[in-house]
């Protein structure tokens, strides 16, 4: 007699036996015995990539959507090695946070019960647990209201450190340096220069002292000779004044605060009374000034050093400085000229290059644009040749050309906007920055050896390259963060929450490629900080140590991005190379008022708020999703704006377990780079079925 057999059984064992259904080619594929794949499930209507690049119609537009997508991810994360759960399906675990989708969960800054401090997943919180309607609303997640365009700023809390402009990131910080928390500056006034002289302050001796002391370690910087005038001691008093900071601080206190006054008078005439006080000298002293503030213990509130180059402008054009570079270029195309008169004109050239490419430095990350204007024809006063020229003399030339170069680039990359999303604006955003990343790469190349091959001033080569490096961070940051803006200022835009998806220039994420480089270049920034020599590493221009503390505050940006975001830590030397620069800025920095100590009290205080991440985590505010939004009218089918049809609705409820949208961008499960910082042997890149 035949056993009767469990229905319940042999159902149990076929569903656990049976082959998971297979997506067949399209017609037209299995027509030509073609390979059939899709590479695009963002997009309204999906075809393989064969139909999509042929332009013909593909089978898989009469498909369920719903049921393509799943398989096409199933192959994507089985390629990968990876296991989809049901908690990570339409989850993209870290590249929509960081972009700014902001999703988290309200009880997510908990720790485990080992105290580790480590975050749980969200996605995996109660991933083994039976879900009940009570615990799937508890633990619903939640987006935050329209995330502003500063997202990665949020672990510097307003109350703390006050309104920060964000897409101002250098003047941000200048901001943050002289918070009075951090300022280890005295409360003492400086005292009265009246009746006060350099002669007054400082013995023949230790004046030519102070001057060596600038010429050696200051005027690589500037990149041209001074030009001094013997009835004016102005351009001396400002020499002394910088190279003060050198001297034993018993010799140092009894002058600097006296030299501080005098200093800090003599600047202000000159700016207050400029057309009576305008010379060669001056403009000097303006622009040594605005890259180098005096350090004697006393805080200027106030002192801008933008105004100073900018008024250093001012005069310079008014001395027509400005008009150098063409009387030279002029001279060498008539043939015949007077050595002495070109020798001259070719000091002026290369004083109004450095005062001009001066205030683009102090521009940069300001939200102000340099008064000063040029013609692109004075590069073509220092060419690139085949073998560069790194003698002290032609390595001036050459640096003050790099330099300019940098500059200017980096000065147009700043005024690229982003108007629309419309696909021809989004374009011409794209071409636009692309064109600037090609640009750093180009002079990146030429810098990057001279710092090793140069026959003097290598260690200003060098620094060269950190600049360089920094600048390309700066214009990533604000290519990402004008987009933030838009979006952030045009709520009505159909989910406008999910702006990113609708910034994809020739379907290609760029901003994810961009955030990634940036992170790159913050690590890369520091790491070149830590290889610079200490002893002329305090010689740099103040707002070079703002480009550190901005890496500095990206890395940790990130840092906290990730933690806050999906539990977990950014892996790497990230904490030790913070650390590290700290150090380095302190051994470095003359004074406790220097700018490298201003720069690592910065960098120190946002490395603390890192180590208290679970407080500082639980002060953020997670705002609530509004009721309704506002929608536009709906796009035409197969315009670029029809991509942001395929967006989730954001007032729609986000289940715990939720279903596979149609929408979801799945591109992150090809990107190695993703899978290696998540770090592919985490619990949640293998959780069971």
């Amino acid at each position: 007699m035949k056993r009767a057999r469990d229905p319940s059984t042999s159902t149990s064992a076929r569903s656990t036996t049976k082959r998971p259904k297979s997506i067949q080619a399209c017609l037209s594929c299995r027509k030509h015995k073609t390979r059939c794949e899709v590479l695009d499930v963002a997009s309204k209507a999906i075809r393989c990539h064969r139909c999509k690049t042929l332009d013909i119609q593909c089978s898989y537009e009469e498909m369920d959507r719903a049921v393509l997508i799943t398989n096409t991810v199933k192959a994507q994360c089985q390629a990968h090695g990876l296991s989809m759960t049901s908690n990570d399906k339409g989850v993209n675990r870290f590249d929509e946070w960081a972009l700014g989708l902001g999703q988290t969960v309200s009880d997510s800054t908990g720790t485990g019960a080992s105290g580790s401090g480590t975050h749980t997943s969200p996605s995996s919180s109660g991933a083994n647990e039976p879900s009940t309607s009570e615990t799937s609303e508890s633990s619903r997640p939640t987006h935050t209201l329209r995330p502003g365009p500063h997202i990665i700023w949020n672990y510097l809390s307003e109350d703390q450190f006050g309104p920060l402009d964000w897409s101002a990131p250098l003047e941000a910080m200048q901001i943050l340096t002289k918070n009075p928390s951090k300022s280890s500056s005295s409360t003492e006034s400086l005292p009265s220069s009246a009746g006060d002289s350099l002669d007054g302050i400082l013995s023949p001796v230790h004046k030519a002292k102070l001057l060596q002391i600038f010429h050696d370690n200051y005027s690589p910087w500037l990149n041209f000779n001074l030009i001094r005038s013997a009835h004016n001691p102005l351009l001396d008093l400002v020499c002394c004044t910088v190279a003060c900071r050198h001297i034993e601080r018993y010799e140092r206190s009894f002058i600097e605060k006296r030299l501080h006054a005098l200093t800090q008078d003599s600047s202000a005439k000159l700016i207050f009374q400029s057309r009576r006080a305008e010379s060669l000298e001056a403009t000097q002293c303006l622009l040594i000034l605005s890259l180098w503030a005096p350090v004697s213990g006393v805080s200027e509130e106030h002192r801008d050093g933008k105004l100073l180059i900018a008024s250093a402008v001012s005069m310079a054009m008014n001395l027509r400085l400005n008009e150098a570079p063409q009387k030279v270029l002029a001279m060498q195309q008539i043939g015949k000229f007077h050595i002495l008169k070109m020798v001259n004109i070719l000091i002026y050239s290369s004083q109004w290059i450095a005062i001009s490419s001066a205030e683009r430095l102090l521009c940069i990350g300001s939200g102000r644009e340099a008064l000063s204007k040029r013609d692109p024809d004075y590069l073509s006063l220092f060419p690139i040749r085949e073998e560069i020229p790194t003698d002290e003399i032609r390595g001036r030339d050459v640096r003050l050309r790099m330099l300019a170069d940098l500059y200017d680039v980096t000065e147009k990359a700043f005024s690229i906007k982003f108007t629309s999303h419309t696909e021809n604006d989004v374009n011409t955003w794209y071409h636009e920055t692309e064109h600037a990343r090609s640009e750093f790469s180009r002079i990146g190349r030429l810098i990057l050896p001279l710092g090793v091959v140069a026959q003097t001033d290598k260690f200003y080569f060098r620094i060269v390259n950190t600049i360089a490096k920094s600048c390309r961070l700066l214009v990533l940051y604000h290519a990402t963060v004008i987009v933030r803006i838009y979006f952030h200022t045009n709520p009505n835009i159909q989910d406008a929450i999910y702006w990113f998806r609708a910034v994809r220039p020739y379907n290609n994420n760029v901003l994810l490629t961009w955030g990634k480089e940036s992170l790159h270049l913050a690590e890369a920034v520091l790491v070149d900080l830590l290889e610079l020599d200490i002893h002329q590493l305090g010689t740099a221009p103040d707002h070079f140590f703002l480009m550190i503390s901005f890496a500095a505050s990206f890395l940790v940006g990130v840092k906290f991005m990730m933690y806050q975001g999906i539990g977990h830590m950014l892996p790497g030397s990230s904490d030790t190379l913070l650390t590290m620069c700290i150090a380095h800025l302190h051994r470095a920095a003359y004074t406790s008022d220097h700018s490298a100590s201003l720069c690592a009290n910065v960098i120190s205080e946002l490395v603390d708020l890192w180590k208290d991440k679970e407080a500082v985590t639980k002060q953020q505010k997670v705002l609530p999703v509004p009721a309704t939004y506002d929608r536009l009218p709906g796009p035409k089918p197969g315009s670029f704006k029809a991509y942001l049809d395929s967006t989730p609705n954001t007032t729609a409820p986000l289940p715990v377990d939720p279903t596979i949208s149609p929408s979801m961008d799945w591109s992150w499960l090809n990107d190695p780079f993703w899978n290696d910082v998540l770090n592919p042997n985490a619990s949640y890149m293998h959780r069971p079925h």
